[in-house]
């Protein structure tokens, strides 16, 4: 894990080094540190909707719902049929239906973390 860390650190202007740092970090449960990598890749390559499923999945991990739904609808505007990115809008849907205090706890939890590969490369 190391080795893609710093990887990515040393080619911060490559798209893989930075999603297969954040992938990895996010497989690990490890959304924090996915975080700064997934948003780098968003930002090289926008127009992946993989990459932007994965950053809304480590900010809805993360509890930022909000900015997650965004990514969500940015992939679905991509790739109009992708499951993840619309299993991600229907558990923040979920989540903002639910009150405090409302039978049934809180939102369904986030699946583990898949593989999920960019298209296009």
């Amino acid at each position: 894990m190391q080795l893609f860390r710093r990887a990515a650190d040393l080619a911060s202007w490559h798209f893989e080094a930075q999603f297969n740092a954040g992938n990895l970090l996010d497989s690990r449960g490890e959304a924090s540190a996915a975080l700064p990598y997934l948003e780098k890749a968003a930002r090289l390559e926008p127009n992946l909707a993989a990459v932007q499923v994965r950053l809304g999945g480590v900010l809805e991990a993360l509890g930022r719902n909000r900015v997650a739904g965004a990514h969500y609808r940015r992939a679905l505007a991509l790739e109009p049929d992708l499951a993840e990115a619309r299993d991600g809008m229907r558990r923040i849907r979920a989540a903002r239906s639910r009150r405090p205090g409302s039978a049934g706890g809180g939102p369904p939890a986030r699946p583990p973390a898949a593989s999920v590969e960019p298209r296009g490369f």
